[in-house]
């Protein structure tokens, strides 16, 4: 199972601030919103098996909110492969059991948010993702970022989920 996560994102900044970063079904996470990283530390014991979450579990979510003239467009929300992993063990340093940190192939699903009819944004984006919560694309553990509808917004933030879309097992 998984026993520590960073998991980290990146959007255009100049149409959204991102005002909230939430919990995780791996447990209790650290949220850097400046950054736009979450961190937990779920089990450091080396005899503890982690956490494994089903699909549709809940990695995390990121709440924004559109900045005073935002024009209609999809705008990516993208994982940063560079920062997100998902550790099996976070290892240990010296003694006689000294092993190195081991981390989780993932598969990592960017999503998007749809402004109005979702034309008409001028700033690089992506296209909705091409690997959906119902096609995982691989047998690694995926995690997928919502495509979401700002029209979704709940007292002005807008929710973008980042769930579990193909567990170990399933």
């Amino acid at each position: 199972g998984i026993r520590g996560l960073v998991a980290g994102i990146t959007y255009d900044k100049t149409a959204f601030e991102l005002v909230e970063i939430g919990e995780s079904d791996y447990g209790s996470v650290t949220a850097n919103l400046a950054e736009a990283l979450v961190s937990a530390t779920l089990a450091s014991d080396k005899d503890d098996a982690g956490i494994i979450v089903p699909e549709g579990g809940m990695v995390t979510y990121f709440g924004f909110e559109p900045k005073a003239g935002i024009a209609d467009g999809t705008y990516a929300i993208k994982w940063d492969k560079s920062e997100t992993e998902a550790i099996l063990d976070p290892g240990s340093f010296g003694g006689t059991n000294d092993r190195p940190v081991k981390y989780a192939e993932l598969d990592l699903v960017d999503g998007a948010i749809i402004i109005g009819d979702g034309s008409g944004n001028t700033t690089p984006t992506t296209t909705a993702p091409t690997t959906t919560p119902s096609t995982p694309s691989t047998d690694k553990l995926q995690w997928s970022l919502a495509t979401v509808n700002a029209s979704e917004a709940v007292d002005g933030v807008i929710y973008v989920d980042a769930k579990v879309t193909n567990a170990w097992g399933s």
